[in-house]
């Protein structure tokens, strides 16, 4: 009966934390969960077939445990460094490499969406940010689902 009981406060607890990381289809980078949804913005590391790993948000390591690294996060507005893991196949398995790169993002203001533009170069990339504009209906299409989920719809 103790370990039952024991067993279902620690699901209890990983579950809980794991919802609380979440909210509005991203993770968050800021530790007020109840912070109007209305005054954040969202970093997407995804593009095209390319999906890269949100490492660390202004020098702070992401919570990669649950679901693994977030493809996208939200942020409160303002200026923020991102830390990015790109892994790269370049003709089969046996072309795999990675690379990590931090891109600064200034000015991010409230309900924008800023996608990601990998550019890749003899095994190396570098990253352009694009402002996709306030509240726009940016719904993520990936091969993978269900844990491997990290960005899905983003609300605001």
């Amino acid at each position: 009966m103790i370990r039952s009981l024991a067993l279902f406060a620690v699901f209890f607890l990983i579950t809980a934390c794991a919802a609380e990381l979440r909210k509005g289809g991203t993770q968050l980078a800021y530790s007020d969960i109840d912070h109007p949804l209305a005054d954040t913005a969202v970093f997407s590391a995804i593009h095209s077939s390319d999906l890269g790993q949100i490492i660390s948000v202004d020098g702070q390591p992401t919570s990669c445990w649950a679901r693994g690294c977030p493809s996208c996060i939200r942020v409160l507005p303002g200026d923020h460094t991102f830390g990015v893991r790109l892994t790269l196949f370049d003709g089969g398995i046996m072309s795999y490499s990675h690379g990590e790169v931090d891109v600064e993002v200034r000015d991010m203001r409230a309900q924008h969406i800023y996608s990601s533009v990998f550019v890749v170069s003899d095994g190396s990339f570098a990253i352009s940010v694009i402002d996709e504009g306030d509240n726009v209906d940016f719904r993520q299409q990936r091969q993978l689902r269900g844990v491997n989920t990290t960005c899905g719809d983003i609300e605001f």
